[in-house]
């Protein structure tokens, strides 16, 4: 238990003080920092409205992975902060809304996983990417950006299987208390891969959007 929260806390705010002074270096300020997330969220909400450029399938897809990132939140909030302040695993409310919340995640997920892998192919240009990182070549966020929004999110996907089976599988009386005692910290540690792939994807979604397209336009700048 003290390992996982040390290493919980430390690599959850780890992870967020990186994106914060990534963000504060691209904008300089911490207040325009502030006024970026405020653009990409209205940007975000702008796909909604009746009035937007995007198709009913583009709003219907967009909306998917926001209400299944919401999920995504509630799981974490309600799985790590009693974990790291209290030192403590879930119980009492925070428990019913955790196993409420998990089964329409995993809904969400595959509906992500069939709408948004087609954005997310491997192509020639991510094969470049490899090689120059490879090489040893020091490339920007922005060039590899298209590379690590497919990354982040196959990951999470992956992530997400571990995520499912450890739960189920404690169902079924086929483990001891030793085997149910390690399928819950392998859910805790699958559960910590995945907050920080999300984290990473959903920031590089708020900078550069989807992964679509951008494999071309940084192709000639490897070459």
């Amino acid at each position: 238990m003290i390992v996982l929260r040390l290493l919980s806390a430390c690599v959850i705010i780890g992870v967020c003080v990186l994106v914060a002074l990534d963000l504060r270096r691209r904008r300089g300020s911490w207040n325009m920092a502030v006024q970026l997330l405020r653009e990409r969220w209205k940007d975000g909400t702008r796909v909604f409205r009746r009035d937007g450029t995007l198709s009913p399938l583009d709003r219907g897809r967009h909306g998917v992975y926001v209400v299944t990132l919401a999920l995504g939140v509630i799981l974490m909030a309600t799985g790590f902060v009693p974990l790291i302040i209290l030192g403590q695993h879930l119980t009492g409310v925070l428990l019913v809304v955790h196993v409420a919340v998990a089964p329409l995640f995993a809904v969400g997920m595959s509906a992500v996983a069939l709408l948004w892998s087609r954005r997310h192919e491997f192509h020639r240009g991510d094969w470049e990417i490899v090689v120059h990182a490879w090489r040893r070549r020091s490339l920007t966020l922005d060039e590899t950006a298209p590379f690590l929004l497919k990354k982040w999110y196959w990951l999470a996907l992956v992530l997400t299987l571990p995520l499912i089976l450890t739960v189920i599988l404690e169902l079924f009386p086929l483990f001891g208390t030793e085997g149910e005692e390690l399928l819950i910290r392998l859910h805790a540690y699958s559960a910590l891969a995945l907050t920080v792939t999300i984290i990473l994807h959903t920031y590089l979604v708020a900078l550069f959007g989807s992964a679509r397209n951008k494999n071309s336009s940084i192709k000639g700048d490897l070459q």
